[in-house]
């Protein structure tokens, strides 16, 4: 799609055309590009009713001033294939996401001026499912000795990692429980890896679906909050313990905005502007963390016999993006 906006400073309507470029013999034939065919949007100023258009040429009165127009062709107009050619004392600047091509009435006049632009077609956005190529959950965890809730999600490494192959999969985590020094804090965190690079296109939007189960044994945990943060764009690595700190070291930069979890829900995370400018530079490692609310906001969980956490159902895959781009 290409906008044409005219600036006509004649005294009275002039006209713009736009036609595709002829065979040596001066007509069209079956090679020629049917530059042409499409259709109009966004009239502002100029009639509808004062333009033609056959596959070949459009030509549009242009009234006095400013106005514009959207023009969407069928197909791709490369360049040199149409002339840009008005009359009178017509300037106008064409314009397509990331090109432009501005003409003055000398450059109008007479033949006129070739296409230095393409004028390209509308494309549907694309939708695409990627699956994670890895997973890691790192935390502290029953039996472990640390009694203070800031060393607890300020530590650089976690004692508890566990790469995958489960039924069902915890949905980050915190509590406390009774271990060898007393009542010692329990989190976890659950990082995704997926790889983005063969996403087609510009990613306009991201999310990441999900259901809940109830647990296998005991009731339901209490309702709590969690979300979506970065954890970087380097591959997870197996079982490394230094994993538990990677989005406080990508600076605790959300990536979407917290929801409160509980048992047999489905939820659907939106992915903000920080996940897209991120997912847009295509890489092969874009990893997420999900943390729960006692973690990002450095609260600790005040009920010793409550642990909160919610359980990710099969089938497989857990947590897949699903990616929009056009």
């Amino acid at each position: 799609m290409a906008t044409f906006s005219f600036n006509n400073t004649s005294s009275g309507s002039v006209y713009f055309t736009y036609e595709t470029v002829r065979n040596t013999n001066g007509i069209y034939d079956s090679a020629s590009p049917k530059a042409a065919l499409g259709s109009f949007s966004s009239l502002t100023g100029i009639n509808e009713d004062h333009i033609v258009q056959s596959d070949y040429i459009w030509s549009a009165v242009i009234p006095e001033g400013e106005s514009s127009i959207e023009f969407l062709p069928e197909t791709i107009v490369l360049t040199g294939e149409v002339y840009f050619r008005g009359t009178g004392n017509l300037t106008v600047e064409v314009t397509r996401t990331g090109a432009s091509q501005t003409l003055s009435p000398s450059e109008l006049h007479g033949q006129g001026t070739l296409n230095s632009i393409k004028v390209i077609p509308a494309v549907p956005p694309t939708t695409t499912t990627v699956t994670r190529t890895s997973l890691t959950i790192a935390g502290i965890g029953v039996f472990n000795t640390e009694t203070n809730w800031n060393t607890a999600i300020t530590t650089g490494s976690a004692p508890f990692v566990n790469n995958g192959g489960f039924g069902t999969l915890p949905l980050s985590g915190a509590g406390q429980s009774l271990g060898p020094g007393g009542e010692t804090y329990i989190n976890y965190r659950v990082m995704f890896n997926f790889n983005l690079s063969e996403v087609p296109g510009t990613i306009t939007a991201i999310n990441l679906p999900f259901a809940t189960v109830a647990p296998e044994r005991g009731s339901a945990s209490p309702e709590f909050s969690v979300n979506i943060f970065s954890a970087g764009t380097a591959s997870i690595a197996p079982s490394v313990g230094t994993q538990y700190a990677l989005y406080k070291n990508e600076g605790s930069t959300a990536l979407s905005s917290p929801q409160a979890v509980t048992s047999s829900v489905s939820y659907n995370f939106s992915l903000n502007a920080a996940a897209l400018t991120i997912a847009n530079t295509k890489p092969a490692n874009f990893v997420i963390a999900v943390i729960n609310e006692f973690d990002y906001t450095a609260t600790a969980p005040a009920d010793g016999s409550t642990y909160f956490t919610a359980i990710n159902t099969e089938p497989e895959p857990h947590f897949p993006l699903v990616i929009t781009s056009v």
